[in-house]
Parts: C-alpha cells; sequence; structure tokens
C-alpha cells in the first residue's frame, strides 16, 4: 500500500506542476476523492504539502494554483490545518 501510496502522490504533484490550468484545476477537485478513498489523514497530509510547495514556487503560475487550490480544497482541511497553512 505505501509504494502505491508514494506514486500516487508523485503522480498528483506532477499533475500540479502541469501547464495547463485545466489539468492542476482538475487534480485540486479530485482531493476531495482522494479522500473519500484514501481517508482524512493521509489526504490531509498531500494537500497542505502540495499546497505549501505550490505556494513556495518561484514561478508565479504555480503561486497563484496554490491559492485556487486552497479555495477548492478549503472543504477538504480542518479549520485549524486551514489556518496555519494561511499564516
Amino acid at each position: 500500500f505505501e509504494s502505491f501510496k508514494d506514486s500516487l502522490e508523485l503522480l498528483v504533484k506532477g499533475f500540479l506542476r502541469d501547464h495547463y490550468f485545466a489539468v492542476r484545476e482538475q487534480t485540486f477537485l479530485t482531493f476531495a476523492k482522494l479522500k473519500e478513498a484514501f481517508g482524512a489523514a493521509d489526504t490531509k497530509d498531500l494537500i497542505i504539502q502540495s499546497l505549501t510547495e505550490l505556494s513556495q514556487d518561484p514561478n508565479f503560475v504555480f503561486r497563484v494554483a496554490a491559492c485556487q487550490g486552497l479555495a477548492k480544497c478549503g472543504t477538504a482541511l480542518p479549520t485549524k490545518e486551514l489556518s496555519e497553512l494561511l499564516m
């Protein structure tokens, strides 16, 4: 299961760095489905890690994608983690 999870994580992170807006947007929308399939704890960590990495990227497009992703994934994150991510 761990190797599958690692492969999925690499795939999701690759989609988040895609240069096409539609691919990045669909990836953020898929986080909710991943939460249902793999559980909130694993998905929460993946979302937070992905958004943090995107928000610190030197490319402006990916920093904007992090902001948009935060808006789309806000319901998948508990309020405490969401506020920590914003700070």
